[in-house]
């Protein structure tokens, strides 16, 4: 009981605020290979940590020389997840109402170019990117061309 009566009202919005932060990077790398990068990264931590404790000194100059490299490293290798997360910021949407005008502007255009396809009798598969990223799925798919023969 002692403790939260140190607690201070900063204190409570600091642990939100980090707890936010932390929910939207989860959030962010959920579903790409950035996920199994930071399993790695811990498996790292770990072997840094049980060689410190079991006395494993070349092990752990080896683990220790390495973290000089991490900071560079994880920007390369996160490079597309920052890349995101940056672009998310700056074109955070503070009116909704702006947001779904977009929204309903998209579906109009979906709308349009499946009529047209139809009319055409052209088969289409369309694909909404939602909470899942579809960047990946893009970049090892092969591009079709078409070309039209009516």
């Amino acid at each position: 009981m002692e403790i939260l009566g140190q607690l201070r009202w900063q204190d409570v919005l600091d642990i939100l605020l980090v707890a936010i932060i932390v929910y939207k990077v989860l959030l962010i790398i959920k579903g790409t290979k950035a996920v199994q990068m930071l399993i790695g990264l811990g498996a790292l931590i770990f072997a840094f940590s049980f060689s410190g404790y079991l006395g494993l000194y070349t092990m752990d100059w080896i683990i220790q020389s390495f973290w000089a490299q991490v900071v560079i490293a994880l920007v390369v290798l996160f490079q597309p997840e920052i890349r995101k997360t940056l672009a998310e910021v700056g074109r955070a949407r503070f009116l909704p109402l702006h947001a779904q005008a977009e929204e309903l502007h998209a579906l109009e255009e979906i709308v349009k170019a499946a009529i047209a396809l139809a009319n055409r009798k052209i088969g289409a598969l369309v694909v909404l990117e939602r909470e899942t990223a579809l960047d990946e799925i893009v970049e090892i798919g092969t591009p079709l061309v078409f070309s039209p023969s009516r």
